[in-house]
């Protein structure tokens, strides 16, 4: 790869020509990265700072330091002021935050709790929320006992899925009038539509009863499966659904095992995402918000 250097401090003259192997470049790249973030992180943890405390501070050379501010000041997300050897936080270092939504925050925080609970009970689980006015998988883990699983980004069907009844179940009657509408009218499946939804009544009620969505039929054959809300700040959010192959498994045998484990994994998920939401309105960093409105 050929790299064309201009004006860069390297003792080469402007538009020198450097010949390198592709993995020394990028790893140079993301070291440097890397350390510019490493500065970024030191300046907001105090309201200005020199040269030689940022040193102390992550542990890089002064030269070093010197560089990768040459380039936070020219991008603006750092100020020097003329006379002050103190450097200073723009405030344009808030916009690396304002994209952060919260599908971003659920899906990190969620990732390390549902593989544990995968690795516990054997069996898939997986994250779903709304994109838009679509229930989408928005993680998987998989299991050898079940071999078809959905993709990560696939929608799941509101009347079909565990997920999916639970969060119609929970609606508003009004609410659940508007669904209907929508599904009737999306001319997807029509009659298959009006089908389910004559039935959807008595799974409703049973829904409510159990207070977790489940399904024992279709959408993937010989498998059922179970979901819970991930709750936060009292408002459904997400939801974690485990899914079983029959007939290794029943509904019964699989939410008397694993309805409670599931349930408080469901439960750190929630509490981890309104602790996380605090903490970065304590520091200031523009609140987590949904990429998009939902159903």
């Amino acid at each position: 790869m050929e790299i064309r250097l201009s004006g860069c401090r390297t003792g080469l003259p402007s538009n020198s020509t450097i010949h390198e192997p592709d993995n020394e470049i990028s790893s140079a790249g993301v070291r440097g990265f890397a350390r510019g973030l490493k500065i970024l992180m030191a300046l907001n943890s105090q309201p200005r700072a020199t040269v030689l405390q940022l040193s102390r501070t992550t542990k890089l050379p002064r030269s070093t330091i010197y560089r990768l501010l040459d380039t936070l000041v020219e991008e603006r997300f750092v100020r020097q002021v003329p006379g002050d050897d103190h450097y200073y936080l723009n405030t344009k270092v808030a916009e690396l935050s304002c994209g952060l939504t919260l599908q971003s925050l659920i899906t990190e925080l969620a990732y390390p709790v549902i593989e544990n609970l995968n690795r516990a009970i054997g069996w898939p689980v997986l994250l779903h929320g709304f994109e838009g006015n679509a229930l989408t998988t928005w993680q998987v883990t998989r299991s050898r006992h079940v071999a078809a699983n959905p993709r990560i980004g696939w929608s799941a069907p509101i009347l079909r899925s565990s997920p999916g009844r639970l969060f119609y179940a929970n609606l508003p009657e009004h609410q659940q009038a508007e669904v209907r509408s929508m599904l009737a009218t999306s001319g997807k499946r029509g009659a298959a539509i009006e089908s389910e939804l004559e039935g959807m009544s008595r799974v409703v009620n049973e829904v409510r009863r159990r207070g977790y969505g489940f399904r024992v039929e279709g959408l993937v054959p010989r498998t059922c499966s179970f979901a819970l809300p991930i709750t936060v700040e009292g408002k459904p959010e997400a939801y974690i659904t485990v899914v079983f192959a029959q007939p290794n498994q029943t509904l019964a045998r699989a939410t008397r095992d694993y309805l409670s484990v599931t349930r408080d994994a469901a439960e750190t998920i929630g509490k981890a995402v309104i602790d996380h939401s605090r903490r970065l309105s304590q520091l200031g960093v523009c609140s987590p918000s949904r990429s998009a409105a939902s159903l």
